[in-house]
């Protein structure tokens, strides 16, 4: 129709969550940053809920085992959902029946990351290892990037990118090679443009 309108609200505030396209073609919205303790510190909430296009309705669903904000949420072919970072080093996957499994996890925390699905991979990008609680706080932008093979979930390295980057655009090129576009380190912007592929599993 061309036209943009309104629909019912999901019962939580999802900001700085994520909204994911399952197999059935449903939206699932997981997580989300909530204001807590000091002036402009925040965390994450465990709510999740599904957007059903049929009837145009929420329904709350199984919640996350950790609260979770600025992480990344990978759907995969299987109607099983992969979330990475956030306030957790846990990596947990959602299973078609709705409940969440830790399958893996991080060497630390992680925020404004990228996660890009490839055929049998997870391609998990740079980030943040820390969030401030006050502007403009060091938060140890990082340049590492690792694999998390799907058949077993085990997480390998994947080479490092040139340039310590967070809050960054990154974009599957054909089915194993990936393109990252700008974002920030600290409180620099980059303009720069770094590409990877699995032959190489080497940033240029």
């Amino acid at each position: 129709q061309d036209t943009w309108e309104e629909i019912q609200a999901p019962k939580y505030n999802h900001a700085q969550g994520q909204l994911t396209l399952l197999a059935n073609g449903q939206v699932l919205a997981t997580g989300g940053a909530v204001s807590v303790g000091p002036l402009r510190y925040v965390d994450g909430h465990t709510h999740c809920e599904v957007w059903d296009p049929t009837t145009g309705e929420w329904t709350e669903t199984e919640p996350l085992n950790h609260g979770r904000y600025d992480h990344c949420a990978v759907a995969l072919p299987d109607g099983s959902v992969v979330v990475i970072g956030g306030a957790t080093k846990d990596i947990e996957q959602r299973r078609p029946d709705g409940s969440w499994h830790k399958v893996a996890e991080l060497p630390f925390n992680l925020y404004e990351h990228q996660a890009v699905s490839l055929k049998e991979h997870i391609l998990i990008i740079g980030g943040r290892t820390k969030r401030p609680s006050e502007a403009y706080a060091p938060v140890d932008t990082q340049k590492r990037t690792w694999l998390l093979q799907l058949a077993d979930f085990k997480r390998i390295p994947a080479g490092d990118m040139l340039k310590d980057r967070s809050s960054m655009v990154a974009l599957l090129v054909q089915d194993d090679q990936v393109i990252v576009i700008g974002g920030s380190c600290e409180s620099q912007s980059l303009k720069t443009t770094e590409f990877w592929s699995l032959e190489k599993m080497k940033w240029s």
